[in-house]
């Protein structure tokens, strides 16, 4: 590793190696990737390799560094110049897929970076450990080659699913905001006169979306924008014009249409009533507002900008407001943010002392007269930019306000009496206003696709109607002559107008029913998903949930998963384990979990004489006592460093007891409680917080420290400061903070420091550990009272206020003198890696998007299995555009020059420093960075900004059309989440920002992989097979009106009556399907969860997708051909009925056809339905044996038809009482679904599907024991718990006894004959014979 006291603009050191050539006396021509060795990485300006290292010394900025790579490889080191690039490969290529710019005898490595740069990285070594980067071959990739990789033709699809990206992504959308005057708001405290001028929003709030005027159009225009909808709203019209086109009365079209249309209306009316009553009932509540001096009650809707509040204990805040004074000493309050944040710990709030001095009483406050000026109205929760002056007058002084003045509306007032404030936001300019916009409408791809087979339906439906036309007027005009038609000269002219009226008959081809039957379906999936017992987590007493019903089937398509991982992957619990000060490692490496009596053995001793200190707390190590009681530097500096833990932070010391017996700290994030709790534990207690005074507990004696400034910590800076004055007077400065922004501002003379704190960085992130560095400086008084002039000057800004902060800040944080570094360690969540594993299984690929460094996110890659031992990392970390254009390049040579869809590339793995992305996901760098990233297995992008995070998804999503799943726990995750197709918020220790944002909430990772795999999987075929249903049973319906035009030379005469129409989707088709997409099942939950390579069918479309609509289509034909021609053949012959000779008139041949479309579509749903409960029995057979009762019904009412709409008077009863009806239903339906059954039995025989091959493993194995995944989400011992389909060649094994159902797969391979010679599915150690092959089942 190269010194850190060199240049950071120094150029790459390379490292050659003459023993790495092709002669073979070379211990190694080449680094295999069967080789048990392990490579190493370092970094570079402008590329970076990473693995762990093992440095023996550091030397001095001319010095280079040796570093062992191999015992059996040793690497010499040269200088190089700045200009000159690096071109090293080293990443375990397969044969023939070197670099075309890598010498045969030279493999040149990048050198150490200096960490002071923009972006550093760091190498070390550690072989044979598990989980470690030891375990591997990585590679920094950068070449000057031009790509020799090729991009593979896509293959055709038969998906419905567009294939062709967007031609541009769409930029993330951001949130409208209103017009304002000026560039501040201008609030005039207690003079209403003057602040009405500035025309503020008032206190009422509206959240409906319909008012009782807008109701019905605006619904309508909602309802309509379906392609269904307005189709039959078209036909309905068509109907109703009085030129005799339509052959049937309009209710058949209109009744159905209201019924669709009025159910969807009443929920939303219902909705939108439910959101009046509430908005009702807060615009109406109390509050006290100060009339001259005194509070009295007004309605929140009445409370105006400027006016002066008191609030209560126990009450809720009725706008925003500013705090000025409280019943607790200093001015401060306690509030509660859940109603906001979805947060339940108390935060605290301070009013300035300027205000809590002067303003105690209502006298007080009806003399005053203040000016409050403050940032317009926005929806960021967490800032407040603003002034306030305590008079009117320009030239008074102004106080800055912060957001630890402010009290937001809805929060709620918590171990406080009372308060006083100053209403600065009403209305929908409240911040709880601002961030109650709807979240972006997301609609599934399957709902999309739907319009896609309509379209297909359409086409048919169009080509029907034109053949009707056509064939209409030809025969018309043929017939013209005959005497009996009584056809005149225009009857020719007249038949062509028949093209309206088979619009209207045909219209049933289109299911009108279908958005009612799936709205209803997905509502039922989503408490199914909130009632499944497996996904509560008791703990936290949280259970999955689903915050909408639209995506259900979405889940069962994903192809990308994007992860954060604090929070999201980890516990978030934060333990303070190690930390290095000055130039010395403190902390103990035993784990609790495995040696505990040794653990309380040495946490004991640690902690001996230490008041309060908790015996499990995990830093151990007695050193550090015993070096700060000696009298030397390190003492001092171990001093510092614990001062600095204890005062620099934004904790807020709580005394529930009221006094000092128990303190509790409540912090903004885990990272500050664990450093914060580390030091009371060390012995350097935060003890109080004023306004103007620190106090802290050093070793029994209480110190006070003057606060004098904050700077803040933000996503840009990565680091906060604190400027005090010690108890000795002297003004200090304490920063911590990522190294990446601390180092480089510390002062020259800390080179060697620097280097060593450097290589404890690596050894703390090498084991997964999140590190901060720890500096301070003395600051002269001069030098500080000019500085906070400036400060002063930006921090009463309003425009710019943050650039403004972080320039003033950059001004005093300089000269640091580095004090150390702490490493905190963040648990995996119990059952990440076996649900990572196991998700990987299921061919979804998963990307981990973090803020983290990349050495800790790569070790917790391992960690969590995505990164496994045998994966080849390639690592791009470019500093500028050319950089990491050359590094894709690069790799794109070295690895995929091949077609790339043929490659094998799932052995590799891309790690992305967030600098490079800049570059990468924009421009011409896009495509060539996604289809590298597309090519590997797993993705870690390091060092990323929110922002970032939903540029990623959005590429992935727009330019590969891939399902994307983004999940998170932190705000800094809602923009990622609500970019990608589904969002998964997890409820943890930083808020419900992400949990609010999101479509679905658990309480764990690990619940995400049955989340997935069982409901997502089994809701995607469930509604897939529900829409293919739909159509098929309405072309059933359909066709067979087509076929009976052939006997009345397509008069537009109707079979059915017009009763029986209207109610064929409602009455007698509709609850089975509906039940079916509910609780149909082909597999148990269990050996869904055991199989995970079943999922793969959602992927690919091969539920539904234009080859299979087309297949039910053409089988509806066929069945349509066959119940009416069967029965045609059956009245042709002339049946008699009665003995006076008279037969069956042609509307009991209506019947005839239409009880068998009935009985055939229902009985085609039993023979889908893989999982049959009493209500599946009950919606089948009923709907069938409604349908008598519905005919005998109508056979009874004389007025109940007409010979225009259908004579059904008496009919039935002539229907039922002949035997050619009950012989038709006997026989008919099973000629229809013959054809059916065979092919399904030929097909599981021939030529399964995976999860009939499983159906299988369950009726002879029995199912999997569920009880198995529930301890860790995947079971007590997760890599068992997954089994793996392996493929078998039995051909190869002799001859076989033949089994009792032979399988056989659809794979293909390069390694076998593309004749389909017998594989089947077998599984490790079972169906083995004596000869170790597998046998049948």
């Amino acid at each position: 590793m190269e010194s850190p006291s060199a240049d950071k603009r120094e150029g790459n050191i390379p490292f050659e190696d003459p023993t790495l050539n092709t002669s073979s006396n070379s211990n190694s021509s080449r680094i295999s990737s069967d080789s048990s060795t392990s490579s190493s990485y370092g970094a570079t300006t402008t590329t970076t390799t990473t693995t762990n290292y093992n440095s023996s010394s550091i030397q001095s900025q001319s010095n280079l560094l040796q570093q062992q790579y191999n015992p059996n490889l040793n690497h010499s080191v040269q200088s190089n110049n700045s200009d000159q690039f690096n071109k090293g490969w080293i990443l375990d290529s397969p044969e023939g897929h070197t670099s075309p710019t890598m010498d045969k005898d030279t493999i040149p490595l990048p050198s150490a970076d200096v960490v002071g740069g923009s972006s550093s990285s760091m190498g070390g070594s550690q072989h044979g450990s598990s989980g470690t980067l030891g375990r591997n071959s990585s590679v920094s990739i950068s070449g000057g080659s031009p790509p020799g990789g090729r991009q593979g033709m896509p293959k055709k699809s038969s998906s419905l699913r567009p294939s062709k990206p967007k031609k541009s992504a769409k930029p993330l959308k951001k949130h409208k905001k209103k017009k304002y005057v000026g560039e501040a708001r201008n609030i005039y405290i207690n003079d209403a006169a003057r602040n009405v001028t500035s025309k503020f929003t008032d206190n009422k709030i509206k959240t409906t979306k319909y008012s009782i005027i807008s109701f019905i159009p605006k619904n309508l225009y909602e309802q309509f924008r379906r392609a269904a909808n307005f189709y039959f709203l078209i036909i309905a019209i068509v109907q109703v014009i009085p030129f005799g086109l339509s052959p049937i009365n309009p209710y058949t079209t209109i009744a159905p249409l209201i019924f669709v249309l009025a159910v969807t209306a009443v929920k939303e009316g219902v909705e939108d009533m439910k959101r009046r009553q509430s908005d009702n009932k807060i615009n109406n509540l109390p509050a006290k507002v100060l009339k001259g001096q005194a509070f009295g009650e007004e309605a929140w809707r009445k409370v105006s900008v400027g006016d002066i509040v008191k609030v209560n204990k126990g009450e809720r805040f009725p706008a925003d407001m500013v705090l000025l004074n409280s019943s607790e000493q200093h001015g401060i309050c306690y509030i509660e943010t859940s109603n906001l944040d979805g947060e339940t710990n108390l935060k605290q709030r301070q009013a300035l002392p300027q205000t809590y001095e002067f303003l105690r009483n209502e006298e007080d406050l009806s003399m005053f007269k203040g000016f409050v000026e403050c940032e317009h109205p926005n929806n960021v929760i967490y800032t407040f930019r603003g002034s306030i002056a305590l008079g009117n007058s320009p030239t008074d002084i102004k106080y800055p306000l912060t957001n630890q003045q402010t009290l937001l509306r809805g929060c709620v007032l918590r171990n406080t009496d009372w308060i006083y404030g100053v209403v600065v936001y009403s209305g929908e300019d409240t911040k709880i206003m601002q961030n109650s916009t709807d979240a972006p409408s997301k609609r599934s791809t399957l709902e999309k696709l739907v319009n896609r087979a309509l379209i297909n339906l359409f086409s048919i439906m169009f080509i029907v109607c034109v053949i009707s036309t056509v064939v209409s007027v030809v025969q018309t005009s043929n017939n013209k002559d005959t005497w009996y038609l009584a056809f005149d000269s225009s009857s020719v002219r007249d038949s062509a107008k028949n093209f309206l009226s088979f619009m209207i008959t045909f219209a049933v081809m289109i299911p009108i029913s279908l958005y009612v039957s799936l709205e209803l379906v997905k509502v039922a999936q989503a408490v199914y998903i909130s009632w499944d017992l497996d996904m509560y987590h008791p703990e936290s007493d949280t259970p999955a949930r689903s915050r909408t019903s639209n995506l259900s089937e979405e889940l069962g398509q994903i192809e990308y998963i994007f992860s954060d991982k604090t929070g999201t992957l980890t516990r978030n619990q934060m333990d303070f384990i190690r930390c290095s000060v000055g130039k010395m490692v403190y902390g103990s490496a035993i784990d609790p979990s495995k040696d505990r009596v040794e653990f309380q053995k040495i946490s004991q001793s640690a902690n001996e004489g230490i008041p309060g200190a908790d015996p499990n707390f995990g830093f151990r190590d007695r050193r550090i006592l015993d070096h700060l009681d000696e009298a030397s530097e390190q003492s001092e500096i171990i001093n510092q460093f614990l001062t600095l833990l204890a005062v620099c932070h934004t904790v807020i010391a709580d005394r529930p007891n009221k006094d000092d017996s128990v303190i509790e700290y409540e912090a903004s994030s885990p990272d500050e409680a664990a450093l914060v709790t580390a030091a009371k534990n060390i012995g350097y207690a935060f003890y109080s917080r004023e306004p103007t005074v620190i106090t802290i507990n050093a070793r029994g004696k209480l110190e006070r420290f003057e606060f004098l400034n904050i700077l803040e910590f933000n996503s840009d800076r990565k680091r906060m400061s604190i400027i005090v004055r010690d108890p000795q007077g002297r003004i200090i400065i304490y920063t911590k903070g990522a190294d990446s922004t601390v180092l480089p501002l510390l002062r020259k003379d800390q080179d060697e420091l620097h280097a060593i704190t450097l290589e404890f960085l690596q050894d703390f992130a090498a084991d997964g550990l999140r590190t901060l560095c720890l500096a301070y400086a003395v600051i002269p008084e001069e030098e500080y009272h000019a500085w906070n002039e400036q400060y002063k000057e930006a921090a009463v800004s309003i425009q710019d206020h943050d650039e403004k902060m972080d320039r003033v800040a950059e001004l005093i944080e300089r000269n640091l003198t580095l004090l150390g570094s702490t490493a905190i360690e963040d648990k995996l969540q119990v059952g990440v890696p076996q649900a990572i594993a196991s998700l990987a299984k299921a061919n979804i690929k998963i990307w981990v998007l973090t803020g983290d460094k990349q050495e800790t996110a790569i070790n917790i890659g391992f960690s969590c299995q995505l990164l496994t031992s045998d994966m080849k990392i390639i690592i791009l970390n470019g500093k500028t555009q050319e950089d990491v254009h050359e590094q894709i390049r690069g790799a794109m040579d070295a690895y995929f020059s091949d077609n790339i869809q043929d490659f094998p590339h799932n052995g590799f793995a891309l790690v992305v420093e967030g600098s490079c992305l800049n570059y990468a996901l924009e421009g011409v760098l896009r495509d060539p960075f996604l289809t590298l990233a597309s090519n590997c297995k797993a993705v870690i992008c390091c060092r990323t900004t929110p922002l970032q995070k939903a540029q990623v998804v959005k590429l992935v999503r727009d330019t590969l059309r891939a399902v994307t799943l983004a999940i998170g726990d932190g705000a800094n995750d809602v923009s990622m989440i609500q970019a990608a197709h589904i969002g998964v918020g997890i409820s943890g220790n930083e808020g419900m920002q992400a949990v609010m944002a999101s479509d679905y909430s658990i309480a764990q990772f690990r619940f995400l992989y049955k989340l997935v795999v069982v409901h997502g999987r089994w809701n995607y075929k469930r509604n897939s097979r529900l829409m293919l249903y739909c159509f098929y049973k309405n072309m059933v319906f359909a066709m067979t009106q087509f076929w009976f035009g052939i006997f009345n030379l397509y008069s537009v005469q109707t079979l059915f009556d017009s009763l029986s129409i209207a109610v064929f989707n409602v009455i007698f088709t509709g609850l089975p399907i509906i039940i079916y997409a509910i609780f149909d099942q082909d597999v148990g939950a269990a050996s869904s969860m055991k199989y995970p390579q079943l999922y793969k069918s959602g992927q690919k479309d091969s539920e539904f997708n234009l080859k299979i609509l087309w297949m039910w289509l053409c089988e509806a034909l066929v069945h349509s051909v066959v119940i009416f021609f069967s029965v045609y053949a059956i009245f042709a012959k002339g049946a008699v009925l009665f003995s006076n000779g008279q037969t069956l008139d042609f509307w009991c041949m209506g019947q005839f056809v239409f009880i068998l479309v009935v009985i055939t579509v229902n009985l085609k749903l039993a023979l889908e339905t893989r999982y049959w409960t009493w209500l599946t029995h009950f919606s089948i057979w009923g709907s069938i044996l409604i349908w008598f009762l519905w005919q005998a019904i109508l056979a009874s009412i004389r007025a109940a038809g007409s010979p225009a709409s259908g004579e059904v008077y008496q009919i039935a009863y002539h229907t039922f009482a002949t035997a050619d009806f009950w012989l038709c239903l006997l026989c008919i339906p099973v000629i229809c679904l013959l054809l059916d059954s065979l092919y399904k039995i030929l097909q599981r025989d021939i030529r399964p599907y995976p999860f009939q091959i499983v159906q299988e493993i369950e009726k002879f194995r029995g199912k999997p024991d569920p009880m198995v995944f529930v301890e860790k989400g995947l079971g007590p011992n997760p890599q068992g718990a997954i089994e793996e389909f392996k493929v078998t060649d039995l051909s190869s094994s002799g001859k076989k006894k033949k089994s009792r159902i032979p399988f056989f797969t659809w794979i293909k391979s390069n390694k076998v004959s593309k004749k389909n010679t017998g594989y089947a599915f077998s599984h490790p150690g079972e169906n083995l014979g004596s000869d170790g092959n597998a046998q049948h089942l």
